[in-house]
């Protein structure tokens, strides 16, 4: 609640971390860390914003029925079920990039054709 009180509009929950070399938690550990949050964020500032920063849409579909407003996916919707997710709740959706998973996406990252501006 500190971040609102200190101007924050957006606040970004997320239940699996995504730095590199971290391991992957199961979609229970998942949800059972995101959607209390959620729930209690949503119940005492109404009006915050608040995106889900998953790659799966099982925590995606759960956490947009449960009150966040936009899905943070550093997979770039890999997951098959992303993009039907977001379309079916015609909500905002960050798309990141990673190669690989957060596991590995440092071991030999590579790139053939970067432009650069």
């Amino acid at each position: 609640m500190m971040m609102a009180s200190e101007g924050a509009d957006w606040i970004d929950i997320e239940g699996e971390s995504t730095r590199p070399g971290a391991s992957p938690v199961t979609v229970d550990d998942e949800l059972s860390r995101v959607i209390p949050a959620i729930e209690a964020i949503r119940s005492q500032l109404p009006d915050v914003c608040i995106s889900i920063d998953t790659r799966r849409s099982e925590v995606a579909i759960q956490a947009l029925n449960s009150g966040a407003d936009m899905v943070n996916d550093v997979s770039a919707m890999n997951d098959p079920g992303m993009l039907d997710v977001v379309s079916e709740h015609d909500c905002p959706v960050c798309i990141m990039h990673m190669q690989g998973l957060p596991e590995n996406m440092q071991d030999d990252p590579s790139y053939d054709d970067v432009v650069m501006v």
